[in-house]
């Protein structure tokens, strides 16, 4: 039985400000995954279509992948 009025109580300090963290940084954490899709599109793309912008493509699609990761970790220290 103490065992559950622990959870109880574990379960009662649960902060709004808590709740809304984690659903930021599992929101953080879907916005990385499209990215990776994002990063893995572009270069099935670039392998399809010849251009001469395709490197910039992949570039500004690799920075994305960099910017989203940066904005998970400064979520996660941040928050």
């Amino acid at each position: 039985m103490i065992y559950n009025a622990e959870v109880l109580r574990g379960l009662v300090n649960i902060s709004f400000g808590g709740v809304v963290k984690w659903l930021v940084v599992g929101g953080l954490l879907m916005y990385v995954a499209f990215a990776l899709v994002v990063v893995k599109q572009v270069g099935v793309m670039t392998e399809s279509v010849e251009s001469d912008v395709n490197p910039v493509v992949k570039a500004l699609s690799w920075i994305h992948l960099v910017a989203a990761l940066v904005l998970l970790a400064a979520g996660i220290y941040i928050l």
